[in-house]
């Protein structure tokens, strides 16, 4: 009997152990699916997002404002209520966060004004990055700035990278620094990427037509991330 009944509560601690594993094992993905939006099948009404609110972080790296970088991802904001109607945005500039960023080594000593930015980052749905090229890189706050978010709070969050630069050479950057930085995060990154040189732009606004259809493209990504249909005019 004793024998027994310390057989039936080891089996029942193995089968516990193996639980908290699966629930370990299964978290990211949990976290993933409860970030996701609810949609509708497709033969109820068509698929539509429900009342939630997408949380959107636009992060430009430009030390500048105003800068082509965000004129750039201006022109994509302006673009994303076709694929997420129901979205919030939360811009974070890190010319206006220099001194802040600079003086944060850490962030449990960052400033006041910093940690409502770094939060948004980290509960973010949806994150648009961006960066000038210097010197074949993103700049250096603006990786202080990631420095400073918690590596694991961006899992399955989707990402899109864009950059800008002074001729088309600096394209690959995006590839080459902008995406492994997020792979360390184990982020989202979107495949389609946007980069726009110094010819693309009207003073600091985008202007050029192929970068147009670029974001259209990029707006596809996005909607097929979430599920959602991409509208189109006529």
């Amino acid at each position: 009997m004793v024998q027994q009944l310390v057989g039936q509560k080891t089996v029942q601690a193995a089968s516990a152990s193996v639980q908290v594993l699966e629930f370990k094992g299964f978290n990211g993905l949990a976290r993933l699916l409860l970030k996701l939006p609810q949609v509708m099948p497709a033969g109820q009404g068509g698929m539509s997002m429900n009342a939630r609110v997408i949380r959107v972080v636009v992060v430009s790296g430009s030390l500048r404002a105003p800068s082509r970088t965000h004129g750039l991802l201006q022109a994509l904001v302006e673009r994303l209520p076709a694929v997420l109607p129901k979205l919030e945005v939360h811009w974070v500039r890190i010319a206006e966060l220099s001194a802040s960023l600079a003086g944060s080594l850490e962030r449990d000593s960052a400033s006041a004004d910093l940690q409502p930015h770094l939060q948004a980052i980290e509960q973010a749905d949806l994150l648009l990055v961006g960066s000038p090229v210097y010197r074949a890189f993103y700049t250096g706050l603006f990786k202080h700035l990631f420095d400073l978010v918690d590596h694991q709070s961006l899992k399955g969050v989707p990402v899109v990278l864009a950059a800008t630069g002074g001729s088309e050479r600096h394209a690959l950057m995006i590839d080459h620094q902008l995406r492994p930085l997020f792979a360390f995060f184990q982020a989202h990154t979107l495949p389609y990427g946007l980069y726009a040189s110094v010819e693309s732009f009207d003073d600091q606004r985008l202007a050029d037509p192929a970068q147009f259809e670029r974001i259209e493209r990029v707006l596809d990504t996005v909607g097929a991330f979430f599920h959602i249909p991409v509208a189109r005019a006529a």
